[in-house]
């Protein structure tokens, strides 16, 4: 059963103390209690009713605090930690790069967990520039991020440049070009450049809720990342077996490797028609490339509830299904694209 935490906040003087509230399906709730950039200093846990749900019960008990005075902090009460990477160049999406891996495990894993378990901040948002991947992070103790991010930074065994901004604005990466590109080319990539940097920034306005308590989902027992070498082998494997790097695929461009069928849109019925084959199929376990996040395994249950960007596939790699940030679905196995195409929209990639 996941797990629910609920973080809020309450301010004396300069120091920022947090109380954070957490139920999974042990039957307990636990609750945290510190000052912002420390690890808890105290801990209590209560048992909850017969049959109360970890949702329920942490936004129960977020109420019952609140009235004791903590609640979320203002968006004027906190800073934006802009943190910009310097990283090799590499095409397409994230998770396909040489370096994802290290990077992930070493720096922004380590980084996101340590302000989690200290209560002093969150993750909201991330940018790629060329040569450049910058992560936004909500922070209330300014300089305790900023030890967070340094100490990570010293034991990782991989250096990646990485310079750290603290204010009240994200900093926001320059646009670079290569010398020599045409003019005209140039004015539409700073263009296009402009309006990621433009959203980016505006991803940062988030909505701090002041009426409705809402626990975060902390744990999914069904998704959890591959890391290291497994991770480093089944990429090669897709790359060997269809020719996916996390970059461009049938329909939005590039080659697969063998015959595929493209569904432009999600069509209604697509889970019925072919689930029942997958699982007849299936060679756990059941995998999920996000080409921002990286490898995970997932459920059985989940293979056609979809990603933004990636690829679900099994242990067999007899089959793939694309899911495009375009809502494009591509299908790759020969009993799979013979399936799909048994569909009436079905496109030959």
């Amino acid at each position: 059963m996941p797990a629910y935490r609920l973080t809020l906040y309450k301010r004396s003087e300069t120091v920022w103390r947090y109380c954070q509230m957490t139920a999974n399906g042990s039957g307990k709730l636990t609750t945290a209690f510190g000052i912002c950039g420390s690890t808890p200093s105290r801990l209590s846990e209560t048992a909850l009713p017969p049959g109360a749900e970890p949702f329920g019960a942490v936004k129960e008990a977020g109420t019952r605090w609140r009235g004791e005075g903590y609640d979320y902090p203002r968006r004027l009460d906190m800073q934006i930690m802009s943190l910009h990477f310097s990283l090799p160049a590499s095409s397409g999406w994230p998770a396909g790069a040489p370096w994802f891996e290290d990077w992930k495990t070493f720096y922004q894993e380590p980084i996101e967990n340590g302000l989690a378990e200290t209560a002093n901040g969150f993750p909201n948002g991330s940018h790629r520039a060329k040569g450049r991947l910058v992560l936004y992070f909500y922070i209330l103790d300014a300089a305790a991020a900023r030890a967070t991010v340094e100490q990570v930074a010293a034991l990782a065994p991989i250096s990646f440049p990485m310079e750290v901004h603290i204010g009240p604005q994200p900093i926001r990466p320059g646009i670079n070009l290569d010398k020599g590109m045409p003019v005209p080319l140039s004015d539409m990539y700073k263009g296009f450049e402009q309006m990621a940097l433009t959203l980016a920034e505006a991803s940062q306005s988030v909505v701090f809720h002041t009426v409705t308590l809402t626990p975060q989902l902390v744990h999914e027992p069904s998704r959890q990342r591959v890391k290291g070498l497994p991770a480093q082998n089944l990429l090669q494997g897709l790359r060997e077996r269809w020719g996916f790097e996390c970059n461009l695929w049938p329909p939005l461009g590039g080659e697969a490797k063998s015959e595929v069928a493209v569904l432009r849109e999600w069509t209604p019925g697509l889970e019925t028609h072919l689930s029942g084959l997958v699982q007849q199929r299936l060679q756990l376990p059941a995998y999920l490339l996000d080409c921002e996040e990286g490898i995970f395994t997932i459920a059985p249950k989940n293979i056609f509830r979809g990603v933004y960007e990636g690829v679900v596939f099994d242990a067999g790699m007899e089959w793939i299904i694309y899911f495009s940030h375009q809502n494009t679905i591509t299908f790759g196995g020969d009993w799979l694209v013979e399936a799909v195409r048994g569909m009436a929209f079905a496109e030959k990639g």
